[in-house]
């Protein structure tokens, strides 16, 4: 009689068709690069920063030759919090992030299928944190030794700092002056998103496709157009970074472009010392394109923006129908725009034209309102037919009252409105005093006011 009681058999998950699934059901585009704040802001981040990285990097220390195809282009996202065990099980899990934590009954899942939007745009996505290097591969077709089953690495690069020397162009992508260089722990999370090509797109099972640097150029600049009213409504987030890497035309050959690699054979000089600059090998330090800041950031502003996210606000919307809390403050966001034109296309390899110098300074003076619950709204939340969905009656909406080239702060704010009311009077005056029918506007390049936001949350 046979010691084998049959043979393995059962339902299996096709990773790659779940994963098309949700891009079919997920936009591309900003909405991907949101969710990656949304996520920063969840992990208690208070910065995030996005780098568009031109550079082709060295192949000729991976882990395995297969991965050659993941050295050139990519799109970098920082933000200064740490994986914690929690969110290390939940990314590994396709649209079923943790909702909640013992410790925190209001923490939102993160990495669930928002994250996973990515493949929008990439085949590997990967990132560092703490003593970890992950890196995900769905197709199992790219990194040594992987199967369906568990098609990923692990790399505790920090115990095993041998692994750092043998497989140095491995790690250099992810080293940044100022962020990380692999010589300690790293405080905060780097995610790495290889741009995926067109030749990788026309074999890969997860999308058909490609994203060019000129693509993820614009992404940027879209994000730039909104990333300080994204600021308006997030609980810890205080400042998003735009940057860029320029190409390095040292390991850059045009015509290896869809292999990145590079016949030049000064890329054979390596150090052990892979967080300094080997030769001259790569630029570490990325260059500023734009930055938006709160710059009146209290104690008082982060409890109000984290109202919603309060235990015992929320344990009183549970015990009154009709119990509500307003949450009203001004905020002040300092903009720095380092790029003429909105022009940071470095795709012609032309590194002269990024420069840094007489950068435009402005400020951002925006009214926030908001409000956790209502009568209405705490019915819809508690009604037994929704709780699963987990509402919470929570809603924000704001303006934009003054945009000015002159610093604001507490001090001047209200002096510097009376002076936008007194243009604003003056100029209609003057319109009314003109003769005949036509009407002409005029605005005052120190201050305009004209925008508005709103937010509403159903998590």
């Amino acid at each position: 009689m046979s010691s084998a009681f049959g043979v393995d058999f059962g339902q299996k998950v096709d990773l790659t068709a779940s994963i098309r699934n949700i891009l079919r059901n997920y936009p591309e585009g900003t909405a991907i690069l949101k969710e990656l704040i949304q996520n920063a802001d969840d992990a208690n981040a208070t910065v995030v920063t996005f780098i568009l990285d031109y550079r082709y990097h060295s192949c000729e220390s991976l882990a395995d030759q297969s991965l050659h195809c993941f050295q050139g282009p990519s799109l970098l996202i920082y933000n200064n919090a740490i994986f914690t065990e929690e969110d290390f099980i939940s990314i590994q899990r396709i649209g079923d992030s943790l909702k909640k934590s013992e410790s925190n009954q209001t923490k939102i899942g993160r990495f669930g299928i928002g994250f996973n939007a990515v493949y929008h745009w990439t085949d590997l996505p990967s990132f560092i944190s703490n003593k970890y290097l992950v890196l995900l591969d769905p197709q199992a077709k790219y990194l040594p030794h992987v199967n369906p089953s568990n098609p990923g690495k692990m790399v505790d690069w920090y115990n095993n700092p041998s692994i750092i020397a043998q497989y140095q162009d491995q790690f250099r992508p992810y080293i940044i002056d100022g962020i990380n260089n692999f010589t300690k722990l790293f405080d905060g999370t780097l995610f790495r998103l290889p741009l995926r090509t067109k030749e990788q797109a026309s074999s890969s099972l997860l999308s058909k496709r490609a994203l060019t640097v000129v693509e993820a150029n614009e992404l940027l600049k879209n994000l730039q157009e909104e990333a300080s009213s994204m600021l308006l409504f997030l609980k810890n987030i205080t400042k998003i970074n735009i940057k860029i890497f320029p190409t390095d035309n040292r390991y850059h050959d045009p015509s290896l472009t869809s292999s990145y690699s590079s016949d030049d054979s000064s890329s054979s000089s390596s150090s052990n010392n892979i967080g300094g600059d080997v030769n001259g090998y790569l630029n570490n330090q990325p260059i500023l394109i734009y930055s938006c800041e709160i710059s009146n950031y209290s104690k008082d502003m982060m409890e109000k923006r984290c109202l919603m996210s309060n235990k015992s606000q929320l344990d009183q919307l549970h015990s009154k129908i009709d119990y509500h809390c307003a949450a009203d403050y001004t905020v002040v966001i300092r903009c720095i725009d380092n790029c003429n034109n909105n022009n940071y296309d470095n795709s012609n390899n032309n590194n002269s034209e990024l420069t840094t110098k007489n950068p435009k300074e402005y400020w951002e003076v925006w009214e926030v309102c908001n409000q956790l619950g209502g009568l209405n709204a705490n019915m819809i939340a508690f009604d037994n037919n929704n709780l699963s969905l987990r509402l919470v009656p929570w809603a924000g909406v704001a303006a934009c009252v003054m945009c000015s080239n002159v610093m604001v702060n507490e001090l001047n704010y209200y002096e510097l409105k009376q002076k936008q009311l007194l243009q604003l009077m003056y100029h209609r005056s003057n319109d009314h005093s003109r003769s005949g029918t036509s009407r002409s506007g005029s605005s005052s390049s120190s201050s305009s006011s004209s925008s508005s936001s709103s937010s509403s949350s159903s998590r």
